[in-house]
């Protein structure tokens, strides 16, 4: 059935021990947990069919890992400053500024950069209800939404930016075969 399979994709789960790699560097942080639990999620995809069949596997639940993401109000509130630069910008930034962020994973850093950048964009806790309402206010800057169906089966809302425009004008470029590239 999937001998023309496009795409083939597994993932362990994250607290197995089949995920635990032999090698440990030394660290501060404490180790996760882990369980010879067999979790694994397979996605098969075939395009010339159009079928799409994912597999998840999990011989037993076990507890969730207990989330850690206690973090100083000042690094927070510096992180929430500056949340449009990159995981790594941010690092360095919090360095430079005298921050020590040694007993912070970059996975910590992250989750408080994204906390910063949702409450930035969010409006209502209904993230479709949220969408309309940032579409709403950004549509002088080009976004408009183009269908918006909301009823007892289906909610679905799509919408146009202005980067279509930039792809239009500035993306495709002919080649000297005749031919169009999308950079």
């Amino acid at each position: 059935k999937f001998e023309n399979a496009v795409g083939h994709f597994s993932y362990l789960c994250y607290q197995s021990k089949d995920a635990q790699s032999e090698e440990y560097k030394d660290s501060n942080h404490k180790r996760r947990m882990r369980y010879d639990c067999k979790g694994k999620v397979i996605v098969r995809i075939d395009m010339i069919l159009s079928i799409i069949i994912v597999d998840i596997y999990h011989e037993f639940l076990h507890p969730r890992p207990n989330l850690c993401i206690e973090m100083l109000n000042e690094l927070r509130e510096e992180i929430n400053t500056h949340s449009h630069l990159t995981v790594v910008d941010l690092k360095n930034h919090l360095r430079h500024q005298g921050f020590d962020i040694s007993k912070y994973s970059s996975k910590r850093i992250y989750f408080w950069k994204s906390i910063a950048d949702r409450n930035l964009f969010q409006r209502y806790d209904d993230h479709v209800e949220s969408a309309r309402k940032l579409l709403n206010e950004y549509d002088s800057h080009g976004f408009h939404l183009c269908l918006d169906i909301k009823d007892s089966e289906t909610t679905a809302i799509s919408f146009t930016t202005p980067l279509l425009n930039e792809i239009k004008n500035y993306g495709i470029n002919k080649t000297a075969r005749g031919r169009y590239e999308l950079y």
